[in-house]
């Protein structure tokens, strides 16, 4: 039976793909602009992305905050879910991000809000604390994702990347202020849901600190006296171990056999 080797087909060039995505782009915004009912169905989408935007964007950003803290812990996963979960993690904070800069187009589309609004916190005239929160958040993300995309660049410098990731936490934070207080009211089991995420994720945290605190306490190397005083028998073990190896003659050595009675001590009528 023989085995016949299947030859891989040409690849297509990378900007086939684009003009096809672009091609569907430039019908679709042909069909919204020309036809009635293209434009009834984007006034559709408009009026519930404007409603729904903001709620989707927190909760993409609470699903990438519990999947980061998730795929973080050794104990949790396998390997390779580790593997999936930051594949998915990475997938949720850029769904985060898409739903995060609609959510602002749409608000400064149906001035709602100012332009300066989405970079510059506190100039909002209703709700100036809560929505500025909002703004503060969505600058941290964007800093979050910019650092996470170009992570090589901290390659000499990983702490200084650490810190700015672990600020989502903050930004996290900040958002779900933001939703529940900033824009119109929600539903008690709303507040209930964030409450118990944020509670869930901040006991996690403070037992993974516990945790590494105990693990670095535990590891903690000995002082220079205490040391000397531990490996002084494995020090002298070696000594007695070279002196005694010192005084055996010279020469090639031999394998040493496990010692067995001779025929003759055992079977006394062996001969």
């Amino acid at each position: 039976m023989s085995a016949r080797r299947v030859r891989p087909g040409p690849r297509q060039p990378a900007w086939l793909g684009w003009a096809l995505i672009s091609a569907a782009v430039l019908i679709i915004t042909l069909t919204v602009a020309l036809t009635a009912q293209g434009r009834q169905i984007a006034g559709a989408v408009q009026a519930f992305l404007l409603y729904y935007a903001g709620v989707f964007a927190l909760l993409a950003l609470t699903a990438a905050v519990v999947m980061g803290l998730a795929v973080t812990d050794r104990m949790v996963m396998t390997p390779a879910g580790r593997v999936i979960g930051q594949a998915a993690h990475r997938v949720l904070s850029l769904a985060a991000l898409a739903a995060l800069l609609t959510h602002i187009v749409l608000e400064i589309v149906a001035h709602r809000a100012q332009v300066a609004d989405s970079v510059v916190p506190f100039l909002a005239r209703d709700r100036t604390f809560f929505i500025g929160l909002g703004t503060l958040a969505s600058d941290l993300i964007l800093l979050i994702v910019a650092t996470s995309i170009w992570r090589g660049r901290f390659t000499g410098r990983p702490q200084v990347w650490r810190v700015i990731h672990v600020s989502a936490y903050l930004a996290w934070l900040m958002s779900i202020l933001h939703g529940l207080l900033g824009g119109r009211a929600a539903k008690p089991y709303v507040d209930w849901s964030y409450g118990a995420c944020f509670a869930a994720v901040t006991i996690a945290l403070a037992v993974r600190l516990l945790a590494a605190h105990r693990g670095r306490g535990h590891h903690r190397p000995l002082p220079v006296p205490d040391r000397m005083a531990a490996t002084a028998p494995l020090q002298s073990g070696i000594v007695l171990d070279a002196r005694a190896s010192a005084a055996l003659p010279s020469g090639p050595r031999r394998p040493s056999r496990p010692s067995l009675p001779w025929p003759d001590d055992e079977y006394p009528s062996w001969q």
